[in-house]
């Protein structure tokens, strides 16, 4: 018998209420879902014991192998797709797609970025479900990832969640997320990271986000000390990352809860680590951007991309003691 761990009322920006709720139990004993949510690896759907593809042969006699051949709707870049429908406990089956992530463990951020890309095209895959006028209301999935693949929750919850949450906004039909977990163990360990995101967002989140290589750490420091002066407030690491706190923990739950984010753009910003990670995810986050140039450069191929579309603050351009004024003056117009 399933039994309820955590439930959240979500408040979506248009004001409706939609619940996020996590359980332990067996999801192939629950019924009146829309769409039960597995994951696999490299299309391999083998119903191993322990796994919900197992249970799910087992227990309900629905083969996700034999689903997988004929899928109602698929994104074919990502490998997921959403079964036809079933007469089973839960409605339709979706399968989610995750990379092997066993050479990626000591890079964060390229292992963060891969199970970004698994659990977006989950929410994407509902939205094209809905615009196919298939019913999304109900979903219910467990922790992805965490069974054969082998992935820890700590390492899964911050992008699962994320998405999940995002999906209430971008898929109007969804009113009810339930991750159901058979470990009581990794339920209560999501609940608990789950509330401390969730806590995150209820504090006062700053209005900026100060993106910059470390090697203009002081550069970075008067943009910041400019725009506290006028009463912005400012996250910037690694000031801003409590002690004992993690840099992929954190900066991820602080892009998501600021609205700008100033991009201090050097040569050195280009081949950090996190840089480009802070901005490819506050592009997906539709964060407004201001891209700071300190100085001219060639910008490298992947920054002209990626920035194609957003307009650089040149700051060689103005007069030196104005610049800093410039800037001040594009983050309040953007906050307002």
């Amino acid at each position: 018998m399933a039994e309820m761990v955590f439930q959240y009322e979500y408040l979506t920006q248009s004001g409706e209420k939609k619940c996020f709720r996590i359980m332990t139990g067996s999801i192939t004993e629950l019924a009146g879902y829309d769409i039960a949510v597995c994951s696999a690896y490299q299309g391999n759907y083998y119903p191993l014991r322990g796994t919900l593809i197992g249970a799910m042969l087992k227990d309900n006699g629905v083969s996700v192998e034999e689903l997988s051949k004929d899928p109602e709707v698929q994104l074919s870049r990502s490998y997921c797709w959403l079964s036809r429908a079933l007469d089973a406990p839960y409605r339709r089956v979706a399968c989610v797609e995750i990379t092997s992530l066993g050479n990626y463990k000591q890079n964060v951020a390229i292992m963060d970025a891969l199970l970004k890309r698994s659990f977006s095209a989950l929410r994407m895959i509902l939205e094209e479900a809905e615009l196919s006028g298939i019913p999304v209301g109900r979903v219910v999935l467990p922790i992805l990832g965490t069974g054969s693949q082998m992935l820890r929750v700590e390492e899964v919850a911050g992008p699962l969640i994320k998405q999940l949450l995002h999906a209430f906004e971008t898929v109007e039909g969804l009113h009810e997320v339930t991750v159901c977990e058979y470990s009581q163990e990794k339920a209560e360990l999501l609940a608990m990271m789950v509330e401390e995101i969730l806590d995150h967002g209820k504090k006062s989140s700053p209005d900026v986000f100060i993106s910059y290589s470390s090697r203009q750490l002081r550069e970075a420091t008067v943009i910041r000390d400019a725009l506290l002066q006028v009463g912005i407030s400012c996250w910037m690491a690694p000031d801003s990352i409590p002690k004992g706190s993690q840099y992929w923990k954190e900066i991820p739950i602080a892009l998501a809860n600021t609205k700008v984010l100033v991009l201090l753009l050097t040569p050195d910003a280009e081949s950090s680590l996190w840089v480009p990670k802070e901005l490819n995810t506050a592009i997906e986050n539709r964060n407004v951007i201001i891209p700071f140039q300190p100085f001219d450069y060639p910008n490298g191929t992947a920054f002209r991309f990626i920035l194609s579309d957003i307009q650089i603050l040149r700051a060689w351009e103005f007069p030196e003691e104005t610049r800093l004024d410039r800037l001040v003056f594009e983050v309040m117009r953007s906050l307002a």
